[in-house]
């Protein structure tokens, strides 16, 4: 399996270095580079990218503009000058942030990083009660989940599965590190989260990749927080 790729870098010396090594990836498939913003958000919107590689300062703007522009992009790997960007990346979700001038050995590490998330995560399963059935529920599309009642339902972009299950039998069989229980109603998977701000007295408006708004209580704020940092 070949994930699409792009590179959004304005030095052409770096952009060509890093293309060059992506080419010789096996489970990447460079679709396309854009040297500004503009042609980046449009060469984003037409291929849809599983991955991109994104610098935050070039001409017309920021690489967060660009990402506020254009269909969300599930895999982000940062690489820039700027290390005060580094916050504003993570709550783009992103899979990494390397700070120029970075090594190769950094850049492999990266990238290792990137092939755990895309062939470990999207393939993780678990086993849920609906009806009398257990089915397998494949977690890597899963947006998040919300507690209704006696039930639980999954988010997937538009998709919504009923699950016999509640909320806190649920968050015991996944992985603390992808999905946060940001309030009693709601676990959230970090990979999908779009952006974050902040709302109220210690608490966040969370913006999912499929548009959903979930507000965190205070205990889910420090649990984001810590993620963060």
């Amino acid at each position: 399996m070949k994930f699409n790729t792009i590179i959004v870098e304005d030095e052409v010396m770096s952009r060509d270095a890093l293309s060059s090594i992506i080419k010789e990836i096996p489970w990447l498939k460079l679709v396309g580079e854009a040297g500004s913003v503009d042609k980046a958000i449009k060469l984003i919107n037409e291929n849809k990218p599983d991955v991109l590689f994104l610098d935050i300062k070039m001409p017309g703007g920021t690489g967060l503009d660009i990402l506020n522009n254009t269909v969300p992009v599930p895999n982000i790997i940062f690489a820039t000058a700027y290390g005060e960007f580094a916050v504003d990346a993570f709550e783009q979700s992103a899979v990494d942030y390397l700070l120029k001038p970075y090594s190769q050995k950094r850049l492999f590490m990266a990238l290792e990083k990137l092939r755990s998330r895309l062939f470990d995560k999207s393939e993780a399963q678990i086993f849920v009660k609906s009806g009398n059935q257990m089915l397998p529920l494949r977690l890597g599309q899963i947006d998040y989940f919300s507690a209704d009642k006696d039930y639980v339902i999954a988010h997937s972009g538009e998709d919504e599965r009923l699950l016999t299950t509640t909320l806190s039998a649920l968050e015991e069989q996944l992985d603390p590190e992808q999905y946060i229980r940001v309030h009693r109603s709601n676990i959230v998977n970090v990979h999908m989260i779009k952006t974050m701000r902040r709302h109220g007295d210690r608490q966040m408006k969370i913006i999912m990749r499929n548009g959903a708004e979930i507000i965190s209580s205070k205990a889910g704020t420090a649990k984001l927080k810590h993620l963060i940092r």
